[in-house]
């Protein structure tokens, strides 16, 4: 048997049901698995175990946040989980994959956005560049002491660097055209301005 794309379970309410799971050595019971997702953070599996013993569903345990992820069953019929990382990580092969092998099942909202924000980050790495520079080397306990050797060098390190609101703000700017792009609307743009002239 091949992977089984699985639709996107979305609450504990509407969850994957693992029946026959183990609890210690010798009880059995069963475990919920679903996927939170979350504006702004992205998406994440939440999994919660019911104790045998007294029938009750146990607090919820939540996987770290990843931009999309998706349900599937393996070969050996378990759910499993798969997705695509932002910032270059998951190329736009990686990303057609994923989309072709929900394809049947269709991806939701949520997904579809998040795929676009994946791309977006991949524009945005492509635009824009980051350079380091050797500088002098700088005493921080003599800083520390008033040293004022040590503290205009330490000055004319911080002038030539660039604020946290600027670097901020360039990459507010390249995100923009990346997803500028991705929608389609930097195409319209250049194809109107072209028209005019």
């Amino acid at each position: 048997m091949k992977k089984k794309a699985l639709k996107l379970y979305s609450s504990a309410e509407d969850s994957f049901l693992i029946e026959d799971y183990p609890w210690g050595f010798r009880l059995r019971t069963e475990v919920r698995v679903w996927a939170e997702c979350k504006k702004g953070f992205g998406m994440r599996v939440c999994r919660q175990t019911k104790n045998p013993k007294t029938g009750r569903w146990c607090a919820v345990k939540k996987s770290t946040y990843s931009p999309v992820i998706g349900f599937y069953l393996n070969e050996e019929d378990r759910i499993k989980t798969t997705g695509l990382s932002a910032g270059g990580w998951s190329k736009e092969e990686a990303i057609v994959a994923f989309e072709k092998f929900y394809e049947e099942i269709g991806l939701t909202e949520f997904q579809k956005n998040q795929i676009k924000y994946v791309r977006a980050t991949n524009i945005m790495n492509d635009v824009i560049s980051y350079e380091i520079k050797a500088g002098e080397p700088i005493d921080l306990s003599k800083v520390m002491d008033g040293d004022p050797e040590e503290t205009a060098k330490m000055k004319a390190l911080e002038e030539g660097r660039q604020t946290e609101e600027e670097k901020q703000e360039i990459l507010n700017k390249a995100f923009s055209y990346g997803m500028g792009v991705v929608e389609g609307k930097i195409e319209r743009i250049k194809k109107e301005e072209g028209s005019q002239s």
